[in-house]
């Protein structure tokens, strides 16, 4: 039986930078009827990028936590990213980092013209501080998404 390092074919951040945008990809098709689902995916590979770029080099890598935690802190959208993977997984976060998101909301509309054609946009609505940093007090999940591809693209990883 062959081992190797990674999860099957994903071995590297940026392995899953194409994650990203195969769960962008999701999150925008019409056809796609759980963008929760996707928006989960979306986050939480998002957030481990973190993780992938600054692995413990030993078991309890008190300084590659340290490393990670600095770099996410260090810019509005990995902390966004972070609060909302971490809500996804725990269904609430209360770490104290966690302080981007004052809530999320799914607002949807079904179209008249359009034969049982009903979409919906997730929005995340930011706390103050952080809507002062993005430059807004809310986002579509589509355009946080937008921005984290574009973040990690231009790392070049």
């Amino acid at each position: 039986m062959a081992t190797s390092n990674g999860f099957f074919g994903v071995r590297s951040p940026h392995d899953l930078l194409a994650k990203l945008r195969h769960d962008l990809d999701r999150l925008t098709d019409p056809q796609q009827r759980f963008h929760q689902q996707a928006a989960f995916d979306f986050f939480v590979t998002a957030e481990h990028i973190v993780d992938w770029l600054h692995p413990d080099q030993v078991a309890n890598d008190r300084a590659a936590l340290d490393r990670r935690k600095a770099f996410r802190a260090s810019h509005p959208l990995l902390r966004l990213v972070s609060h909302l993977a971490n809500s996804g997984k725990h269904f609430e976060a209360f770490a104290k980092q966690h302080r981007s998101v004052a809530g999320t909301e799914v607002d949807g509309y079904a179209d008249d013209y359009a034969e049982n054609y009903a979409a919906e946009e997730l929005v995340v609505i930011l706390t103050p501080s952080e809507a002062t940093a993005l430059g807004a007090p809310t986002l579509s999940v589509v355009e946080v998404a937008h921005r984290v591809v574009a973040y990690w693209a231009s790392q070049n990883l």
